[in-house]
């Protein structure tokens, strides 16, 4: 074995750092991509393959339980980032199943698999037949806004020469900190009810899992279950009215943006917003009042979806609307 490896002489093994992440899209359930891959600025990584063993039922004299099989392999972990524009679309697109068009996208029917790809020394890792169960978008005041994705996948390979081109490097903007990007919330009645103190946003699947048959012990395919998007949110309540349109939980369009300090960002958009469980939390003399809810995407019309995200840029103005309603930032309208 060749003692040239990277760390030869001055760790005990690969470190992590240097384990670099990219994604692709799949051209078919499980099958290993021929384009360009995407490289991911990931925080954390957490993936493994658990086997399921299955036992013949069979007397045995001497009382040993029987050899067994191994009947499934199922992957499934977690991805983490901080959001910074650009740097996390392609999860967007899987967590929501559809595909950016023109610096938008709205949650679809797509069936999206990928893979990834990590770098081991001098080879690479691939996790293929990848979706994205659920993400979570979460920031509150003095953190970084962070991304975490629950996935599951099919199967891991490695290759020990890859002649595939090299990774796409990732956006280079610096990640979306809460102490200098706007929180923008806007309610029904493009009502702003306060400063954002802090947002959980969740895109999910209910019911992915994957899909085994007879033959091997990998999955074949994957069902993407059903989908679900909804956020926990909390505020400094401004006033009255703000209030009165949490507690009045009627059904509209609700909005919600993350800009940094030039101008780049998301705006999150629900058409049909149902808001629940409003409360005041008042935790002391001279605290601001602080209220709390929840929200729930209604499914929209058919080609218009229950949740649009899109990109806001500095240049090529265009007005954003949902149902014709302007998204509104400290009452100015606010554009890609």
């Amino acid at each position: 074995m060749s003692e040239t490896r990277q760390t030869a002489g001055w760790a005990a093994g690969l470190l992590c750092d240097r384990s670099s992440f990219a994604i692709a899209p799949e051209p078919a359930y499980g099958e290993l991509p021929s384009s360009v891959f995407q490289r991911l600025r990931l925080s954390g990584v957490s993936l493994a393959l658990s086997q399921e063993r299955a036992y013949p039922d069979e007397r045995n004299p001497q009382a040993v339980r029987a050899p067994g099989v191994t009947s499934q392999i199922n992957g499934s972990g977690t991805l983490k980032g901080l959001l910074s524009f650009g740097s996390l679309d392609l999860l967007l697109a899987g967590a929501l199943g559809s595909s950016w068009r023109k610096g938008s996208i709205t949650n679809g029917t797509t069936r999206h698999s990928w893979a990834l790809r990590q770098r081991l020394g001098e080879g690479w890792l691939y996790r293929k037949g990848m979706v994205i169960r659920s993400l979570t978008l979460t920031v509150s005041q003095g953190g970084f806004v962070e991304v975490s994705c629950e996935v599951i996948y099919a199967r891991e390979s490695v290759i020990s020469e890859d002649a595939a081109a090299p990774d796409d490097p990732p956006p280079s903007r610096a990640a979306l900190c809460s102490s200098e990007a706007r929180l923008d919330l806007t309610l029904h009645g493009l009502i702003s009810p306060g400063v954002v103190r802090s947002i959980s946003l969740t895109l999910g699947r209910s019911g992915a899992t994957l899909d085994f048959g007879a033959g091997s012990p990998f999955a074949h395919d994957v069902r993407l279950g059903l989908f679900s998007a909804s956020a926990s949110i909390e505020v400094m309540l401004r006033g009255h009215d703000a209030y009165e349109a949490l507690l009045s939980s009627a059904v509209g369009p609700l909005s919600l943006s993350v800009i940094d300090r030039d101008g780049y960002g998301y705006a999150i958009a629900f058409p049909k917003a149902v808001i629940s469980n409003p409360h005041v939390n008042a935790s002391g003399r001279g605290t601001v009042l602080m209220a709390a809810f929840d929200i729930e995407a209604q499914p929209g019309s058919v080609s218009g979806g229950s949740i649009s995200v899109s990109m806001i840029q500095p240049d090529g103005y265009q007005l954003i609307a949902v149902n014709q309603e302007p998204i509104l930032n400290n009452n100015q309208t606010i554009s890609p």
